[in-house]
């Protein structure tokens, strides 16, 4: 069982799109996290850890702003905002191999909320420096 908490804000660089209009783009969004994740832990006979997981979990972002600040080159200026918070529920399931100092995983998500659905997946290497 987790519970996380987060917060993510992004301000990005004012730019010119090619009518030579000034834009500012900003994201800003709380998310809180529960999940509960079953694994097992299997030993290979080279020492090596074979780790398969399936987590469940429900994401809710609180305070969501999605803003697109612009000056038009007539003189115009205004805002495009978008403010909407999600609840999300998804299903994560993966396997993790650990061998020495090295690890390797890769993983397969499927999350929801009301008509937004994503299909997705990762793959990743770390190794442990002494």
């Amino acid at each position: 069982m987790r519970a996380v908490g987060s917060y993510v804000r992004n301000v990005g660089d004012t730019f010119a799109n090619f009518q030579d209009d000034e834009q500012t783009w900003t994201f800003s969004t709380w998310t809180l996290t529960g999940s509960a994740t079953l694994f097992a832990n299997i030993a290979l006979q080279n020492l090596a850890i074979l780790r398969p997981y399936v987590q469940g979990y429900l994401r809710q972002e609180m305070d969501y702003r999605n803003k697109l600040r612009f000056e038009l080159n007539t003189g115009e200026t205004g805002t495009v905002q978008f403010d909407q918070a999600h609840l999300y529920g998804g299903i994560d399931a993966g396997l993790s191999y650990v061998l020495g100092n090295m690890t390797l995983g890769a993983a397969v998500y499927y999350e929801g909320s009301g008509d937004e659905r994503t299909l997705g997946g990762r793959v990743g290497m770390s190794w442990l420096f002494n």
